[in-house]
C-alpha cells in the first residue's frame, strides 16, 4: 500500500523515488546454525542497523522472514546508491553482530535498487524489478 502511494505521490509531484531491498545472504545457512531467537535477534539488529542509515523520511519493511527488507527512498537512483554504499560500509563491522552467539557471526548482504518510472504501473512491478537488481550486487 504504501509503495502504490509513493507512485501516486511520484506521479502527482513530479518527483523521484527508489525502491530498495535489501536481502540477507546465506539466510537458510545462518537460520541452521543458530536458534531461531538467535535468528530474530539477527534480523532485529540487521533492521535497526539499516534504520540508522537512512534518512527519516524513507521507510523500511519486513518482507519475509528470512530478513529481507524493502526501503523506500525519498531520492532518485544516484542518491540510492549512496545510501547502499553506506550501509554496505559498515555491515562488517565487528561488533556490530556481537552477543548473538559466543562465536562471531559474518552476516553479509545485497541490495538491488530500483528508480521508479512512469513505465511502472503497480507496486509489485516495481519490487520484481528491484528484486532483479540483486543479482547484479556482488
Amino acid at each position: 500500500m504504501d509503495v502504490e502511494r509513493q507512485i501516486a505521490y511520484s506521479r502527482r509531484n513530479n518527483l523521484p523515488f527508489s525502491l530498495m531491498v535489501i536481502e540477507l545472504c546465506y539466510a537458510h545457512e545462518l537460520q541452521g546454525i543458530l536458534t531461531a531467537v538467535q535468528f530474530d535477534m539477527l534480523k532485529k539488529k540487521l533492521a535497526e542497523y539499516i534504520e540508522d542509515r537512512i534518512r527519516l523520511e524513507n521507510r523500511i519493511y519486513a518482507i519475509d522472514s528470512k530478513g529481507s527488507v524493502g526501503v523506500i527512498c525519498t531520492c532518485d537512483r544516484p542518491g540510492a546508491e549512496v545510501i547502499k554504499g553506506r550501509i554496505k560500509a559498515g555491515i562488517q563491522e565487528d561488533n556490530l553482530f556481537r552477543g548473538i552467539t559466543e562465536k562471531a557471526v559474518r552476516v553479509e548482504i545485497r541490495i538491488g535498487c530500483y528508480e521508479y518510472d512512469e513505465s511502472i504501473k503497480s507496486a509489485m512491478k516495481l519490487k520484481k524489478k528491484a528484486e532483479n537488481e540483486l543479482q547484479y550486487d556482488v
